[in-house]
């Protein structure tokens, strides 16, 4: 009598160890990618921190600022 393989099982660890593997080598390009990205949408305004979850800027761009916008 033969035992069927469980190809099912099988497929469920690889699935899980294939998203753990691109989690671990992916991660630190995603966030570089999204730091990049939130530059870029912040049309030259600058944030300073202020807690954790809170920013504040006391200087807003303009489309007359005189100054060059740091990108």
């Amino acid at each position: 009598m033969s035992i069927p393989t469980p190809w099912g099982l099988i497929g469920k660890v690889i699935k899980w160890g294939w998203e753990k593997l691109t989690r671990l080598w992916l991660y630190n390009t995603y966030k570089k990618s999204h730091e990049d990205k939130q530059k870029l949408q912040r049309l030259g305004s600058y944030w300073e921190s202020l807690d954790d979850h809170l920013e504040y800027s006391l200087r807003l761009s303009n489309p007359a600022d005189h100054e060059k916008n740091k990108v």
